[in-house]
């Protein structure tokens, strides 16, 4: 057995788990961030977003989230079967999670500006 990632178009599970930890702890940080923001009187930019707040509050935000995760899963499941690089898959939830963790990384610093300034 060699130690390469790629095997017979399968992902290392390693890297599986990595584009998944990505994909959760991006998703969290999002959420988080996001909440905290909203808190000290920041608000949500994207439209979807914002009408999910309005129409149910976090909880439709948390919704909306949980929303685009499952289309991820689903996108990812259905490449799966029609592509022969499988392994190439793990960036589609590793790209959405960074995102994610980079507009956390964003919300905190606009929570920080404010709670400084």
């Amino acid at each position: 057995m060699s130690d390469n990632s790629y095997t017979d178009g399968y992902p290392d599970v390693r890297l599986l788990a990595a584009a998944l930890g990505v994909f959760l702890v991006g998703a969290f940080v999002d959420l988080v961030s996001t909440g905290v923001g909203l808190q000290f009187g920041l608000y949500e930019r994207n439209p979807i977003g914002v009408a999910a707040l309005d129409a149910a509050g976090f909880t439709g935000l948390v919704g909306f989230k949980a929303g685009i995760m499952a289309a991820t899963g689903v996108w990812t499941l259905v490449l799966w079967f029609l592509v022969d690089r499988r392994d190439l898959l793990l960036f589609i939830p590793a790209g959405v999670g960074g995102l994610w963790f980079l507009a956390g990384v964003w919300n905190a610093t606009q929570v920080v500006w404010v709670v400084v300034v």
